[in-house]
């Protein structure tokens, strides 16, 4: 059972009844609103971005997951592009979350602006210095999973894992492509916020607001189904 904190920007009653009516037939065991603050606390086995999906489903306005608690202790990855120049601000690519279970690991992972088609290998890096991107991270410390991106560029999973999330906390978390061990994106392994413990506003790691890295990370608004081809279905989104 995990709790997830989203937040909703622009939280408005038609945005709050929109996504009620989209996942009153999820199996979600606790849901609670905080208009004020635009946040929806969620409890349900479900992974956090199945959720996440739902809620974006009906809505353009953007929503983050800015906590997660579990019985055991969390951990979270922000995916950054490969580079070796520090002076560069990142440009985010994704993010991982690592929920221990009773003797693994479930990764929820979500990735965008990848290679499309291309087989993926996910891992744990030796070393947590990403100074040098790829370069700089050492060998494989555990080899997690193969998973392709689709025609998009696009990787979902939700799976377990062999694993102990204990020893790959603080080491790299890296997704690169099976044919070019060089070509991907990877960040570090950190212990995960639990619900209404992340507070920040600004990411240490890109001095980006939160708002900013969720554009990255979604590029194009005009993908979704509710706005494409400018003619908007009748949603509270558009």
């Amino acid at each position: 059972m995990v709790q997830v904190e989203f937040l909703v920007r622009d939280c408005t009653v038609d945005v709050r009844s929109s996504i009620e009516e989209e996942c009153k037939n999820l199996q979600i065991d606790e849901w609670k609103w905080d208009d004020t603050l635009g946040q929806l606390i969620v409890k349900s086995s479900l992974p956090p971005s199945e959720i996440l999906h739902h809620l974006e489903k009906v809505t353009s306005k953007p929503i983050l997951i800015r906590g997660a608690s579990s019985q055991k202790e969390s951990g979270v990855c922000i995916l950054y592009d490969n580079t070796e120049d520090l002076s560069s601000v990142p440009k985010v690519y994704g993010l991982c979350r690592f929920i221990p279970t009773e003797d693994r690991v479930y990764l929820d992972l979500v990735a965008t602006q990848l290679e499309p088609n291309t087989e993926y290998i996910a891992e744990v890096a030796v070393s947590g210095d990403i100074s040098h991107g790829l370069k700089s991270v050492g060998g494989s410390f555990a080899t997690l999973v193969s998973v392709p991106s689709n025609e998009t560029g696009k990787i979902a999973l939700a799976q377990e894992v062999d694993g102990n999330l204990e020893d790959w906390i603080g080491r790299a978390f890296v997704l690169k492509a099976s044919k070019d061990s060089f070509n991907g994106v990877l960040g570090i392994v950190s212990r995960s916020a639990g619900v209404g413990q992340n507070t920040k506003v600004i990411c240490a790691c890109s001095g980006k607001s939160l708002w900013e890295e969720h554009a990255e990370l979604h590029p194009s608004s005009s993908e979704k189904s509710c706005c494409k081809n400018d003619v908007p279905k009748k949603k509270c989104c558009c």
